[in-house]
Order: structure tokens, then C-alpha cells, then sequence
């Protein structure tokens, strides 16, 4: 049976580590929203406020503001970073050295995206699974649902699949079965 996990994130372009905190406390995964924040050492400071204070995993969405600075981000990965969260629009960086140095350190690499094009699966090896984002979610988004995008990458791919925005009570065993 898969394990269903629930992503808590920060509200986007504030990487404030209390509600990520909270969620790891509680069970959840813990996810520092840095797609909106241009500024590294905010999401260093979080980055280190999460390890300091939980002994769980945690995760870290990436916004493209902090590629030049992503090496030091990344060292949190001995610390409880678990989850790197790379934007569609920043797929190059799944085959940088950075990037793949965190995954052979035991970390994972999802890919987000707003929608399914042709080409993404050629992407699968570098990965470790697809974060799908509805147009529910917060910051940037496409023209689909999170549900209606989830059943198109199910008939695309094998990879596990994450899904951000649109999910509640009314559809959340459905997204369940659907693994």
C-alpha cells in the first residue's frame, strides 16, 4: 500500500520555517517555499531553523531568484533536507553537478510542473518524481486542475506523483486510489 503524504508549504515568497516546523511536527512533510524568493539568505536562514528545530524530513521548492547560490542551500541535505522541488522552467538544473550531488547524497528531486508537454519523460531518469500543480495552487500556475493534470501524467508516467493545490476532503480518496 503507498504511503499517502501530506506537503505543508510556506506561503509563496515568505520561506518562513513556522508553518513547514509545525507540519513536520505533526507528521506531515514540511516544505520551505522558495519559488517567489529572491533573497538566499532568508531561505538559508529557514533552511536552518527547520533543521535546528525538527528531527524529521523536510523539503525546499525552488524558485529560480537562487540558482547561483543553490550549493550552500543544498548542505542542508545532511541536516534533514530531503525534498528538492525544481520549477518546469528550471529543468536544466536536474543534470548540474549541484543537483546531482544532493540526489547521490540520498535526496530527492521532483519536478513541478503546470502542465504535461511532450519531452517530459525524457526527463524521468533525473528524477525521482513529478510535483503536479493545479491552477488552485498559489504563485504560478496553468490552465488545468490539479485533478485533471494528475490523471494526464498517470497515463504518462511511473514516477510518483505529488500533487499541490485542489486537493480537499472531497476528492483526497480519490487522488489516494488513484495512487
Amino acid at each position: 500500500m503507498n504511503k499517502f503524504q501530506i506537503f505543508v508549504l510556506s506561503p509563496t515568497g515568505q520561506p518562513d520555517s513556522a508553518l513547514p516546523m509545525a507540519a513536520c511536527r505533526s507528521g506531515a512533510l514540511g516544505v520551505l517555499n522558495g519559488e517567489a524568493c529572491a533573497d538566499t539568505t532568508l531561505l538559508t536562514k529557514g533552511l536552518a531553523e527547520l533543521a535546528g528545530s525538527v528531527s524529521t524530513p523536510f523539503g525546499m521548492n525552488l524558485g529560480s531568484a537562487v540558482i547561483d547560490g543553490l550549493g550552500p542551500l543544498l548542505d542542508f541535505r545532511e541536516k534533514g533536507l530531503e525534498y528538492l522541488i525544481i520549477d518546469d522552467e528550471l529543468s536544466e538544473l536536474l543534470a548540474s553537478e549541484t543537483v546531482r550531488s544532493f540526489s547521490k547524497r540520498g535526496g530527492r528531486v521532483l519536478l513541478e510542473i503546470r502542465g504535461w508537454r511532450d519531452g517530459l519523460t525524457e526527463l524521468e531518469p533525473l528524477l525521482d518524481g513529478w510535483w503536479v500543480k493545479g491552477h488552485e495552487a498559489g504563485g504560478l500556475v496553468g490552465d488545468e486542475s490539479a485533478f485533471t493534470l494528475l490523471q494526464r501524467a498517470l497515463a504518462q508516467t511511473d514516477l510518483p506523483l505529488y500533487v499541490r493545490g485542489g486537493v480537499g476532503i472531497h476528492n483526497s480518496a480519490g487522488v489516494s486510489v488513484a495512487g
